[in-house]
């Protein structure tokens, strides 16, 4: 026997068949704990202090503010996650324009990380092209998945002025 019942003609915003509030929680925490292990495994790099912390801090504090609002999961705290989404979209642009750039010069100049030693500049600039466009694979997934959070909160936000809307109607009319 299902005891939740929803309010009329609304039902639960789904992305496939998932729930969007469990896969708008699930994308935070794997947000959460990839940029962590980021920021863990950039201390080869010697400008991580400069670009690859900032950035991922950023991004773990969004991801906890939208883990927050996917949580309480009512219409004032997901206005706020759709504030967070668009900031964390905001921010990945500016990744996909830095990030791959700033990677690509360093390995062309010559700069060396302790595991990969080569002298050659036709090695340096062929692994600064192969970093860059690593970088700007991961960036179009990071859009992609900063684009479907958007669409799971906006509908989870939709869904929820809805149901606020039916019951304060409900109780008014009787």
């Amino acid at each position: 026997m299902e005891y939740h019942r929803e309010p009329a003609g609304t039902q639960t915003p789904q992305f496939c068949c998932f729930p969007a509030r469990l896969l708008v929680c699930i994308l935070s925490v794997i947000g959460i704990a990839q940029n962590g292990v980021s920021i863990c495994f950039s201390t080869f790099f010697k400008f991580r202090y400069q670009v690859i912390i900032p950035f991922n801090l950023t991004w773990i504090l969004l991801n906890i503010l939208l883990l927050f609002g996917a949580f309480c999961n009512n219409e004032r705290a997901l206005r706020w996650s759709l504030k967070v989404v668009i900031a964390c979209m905001i921010l990945t642009g500016i990744y996909i324009m830095t990030v791959p750039v700033m990677i690509s010069s360093f390995f062309a100049s010559g700069m060396e990380f302790p595991i990969i030693r080569n002298d050659g500049n036709y090695d340096n600039f062929i692994i600064g092209m192969v970093y860059g466009y690593c970088f700007e694979l991961i960036s179009i997934f990071l859009i992609g998945a900063q684009i479907l959070k958007y669409i799971l909160v906006n509908r989870l936000w939709e869904y929820a002025k809805t149901t606020v809307s039916v019951a304060e109607s409900r109780y008014e009319t009787v």
